[in-house]
């Protein structure tokens, strides 16, 4: 388990420059088997260490406890840096995108806090935006699901347009909006392609 200094140190690091351009470039030249490591810990961080149903000691200015603000820094900058350059990663990528949103994302949703809620919108924000890259390689039926308390959360806000959350939803929105664009375009391709086999059987 974290001590209180450790997560402080680490909260410090996580803002600083120079370790997150050191971070970022680790995480992009990293072989796959490391960013599964990676995942396991950021998912172990979250939901153990930070323990989701009761890390409600001293919050920071966001409003949530500074192992769980460490946690969702951390993970936002490898969701930012890794680096999805061929189907077989791609498939791997989205397996551990699909068990992070069910065991992080899904629970901070659920946790009927306002905060929380919060950092759940701008790391769904981040899994879309990572799962579309795996989607480039691995075609548009490789789609994340929303959880519904995320999409009703969006909803609800969207009415109230309102500080922190306004932010969250327009990058999670932003995000939603570039994988409805890819599906469309995607859609159109196909049909298109369709269109052209089916032109070029009917001239022999």
């Amino acid at each position: 388990k974290s001590t209180s200094g450790g997560t402080e140190f680490l909260s410090f690091m996580v803002k600083r420059t120079t370790f997150r351009a050191s971070l970022q470039d680790a995480i992009e030249s990293s072989p796959l088997a490391e960013i599964q490591g990676t995942f396991r810990v950021l998912e172990q961080w979250l939901s153990v260490e930070c323990s989701l149903a009761g890390d409600r000691g001293a919050q920071n200015d966001e409003g949530v406890g500074p192992s769980v603000a460490a946690g969702i820094g951390l993970s936002l900058l490898v969701f930012r840096s890794i680096r999805v350059s061929d189907t077989s990663t791609a498939s791997s990528i989205v397996v551990l995108i699909g068990q992070f949103t069910k065991e992080i994302v899904q629970k901070l949703a659920d946790d009927g806090d306002s905060a929380r809620m919060q950092c759940a919108l701008e790391l769904c924000a981040w899994v879309i935006q990572l799962q579309q890259r795996c989607a480039f390689w691995l075609g548009r039926e490789k789609q994340l699901t929303i959880p519904q308390n995320i999409e009703d959360e969006v909803e609800r806000v969207s009415r109230q347009s309102q500080g922190r959350s306004a932010e969250a939803l327009l990058l999670l929105a932003s995000h939603r909006l570039q994988q409805i664009i890819y599906l469309v375009h995607d859609e159109e391709l196909s049909l298109l392609q369709v269109q052209k086999r089916e032109s070029e059987s009917e001239k022999l």
